[in-house]
């Protein structure tokens, strides 16, 4: 097997996120540079949301939220005033890579969760090397909050 774990995490965090807005009809563009702190562009009717994507096998949890430390230079890429919205996408994974598909006669599942947190307009940090996030457990990446997302960066383009 090619890679890292590292990357093998970052391309089922990427695949989890193509599966989930292939589902809800929206098309996703992968970058491959990632020098806006863009991993995959969400597209649906003109509008964009640009995406970061992450992955844990190891989730620290607070009261019903995931705690995700994020690399202050992305944090910064994401959170300033941009022409797409951003968010951060957080899966969490099982500590075993062979445990994260199961297969079967009629379908395959995917195992654990997504969340997402939008970054823009976020404040500043005085931090140097990291930011402690605090994603809801609410904001599960579904199908549902995938359209709320581009329905949400649709309104802020009709009214800019």
């Amino acid at each position: 097997m090619g890679g890292t774990t590292a990357d093998h995490k970052e391309w089922f965090s990427r695949a989890f996120v193509m599966a989930v807005a292939a589902s809800a009809g929206f098309s996703v563009q992968p970058q491959q540079d990632d020098v806006d702190g863009v991993d995959v562009v969400l597209r649906h009717n003109g509008i964009t949301v640009d995406v970061q994507l992450k992955a844990t096998a190891v989730p620290s949890y607070g009261a019903n939220s995931l705690l995700f430390d994020l690399h202050v230079k992305t944090y910064n890429k994401l959170r300033t005033n941009r022409t797409s919205v951003g968010y951060l996408v957080v899966a969490v994974l099982p500590g075993d890579g062979a445990a994260w598909i199961d297969h079967y006669k009629d379908h395959m599942r995917m195992h654990r969760l997504a969340y997402w947190l939008e970054i823009t307009g976020m404040p500043p940090t005085s931090n140097q090397a990291k930011i402690r996030l605090t994603i809801p457990l609410a904001n599960r990446v579904t199908e549902d909050a995938l359209a709320a997302i581009m329905k949400d960066a649709w309104r802020r383009a009709m009214t800019e």
